[in-house]
């Protein structure tokens, strides 16, 4: 995610189990995306994981997540 420009922060919140209230409102106040696209923030690593690690759809890569498949792969 660091490499392909967006904040990692965004997808992996830590709770601690006492303060149940922090949680419960993020969780109520998050927006879910349409099942076919990715959160705008998100894409290239959703993009990312979908096409290069699980290898669907790996055929089509927007550039950026080409050159990351280039640099991993050498």
């Amino acid at each position: 995610m660091i490499y392909l420009n967006e904040d990692p922060d965004t997808l992996f919140k830590e709770y601690l189990a006492l303060v149940t209230e922090v949680a419960e409102r993020d969780l109520a106040t998050t927006v879910m995306s349409h099942s076919r696209s990715f959160p705008d923030n998100l894409k290239y690593s959703f993009e990312f994981f979908q096409k290069v690690v699980i290898n669907l759809d790996g055929h089509k890569l927007n550039a950026k997540i080409q050159q990351m498949k280039i640099k991993l792969f050498a």
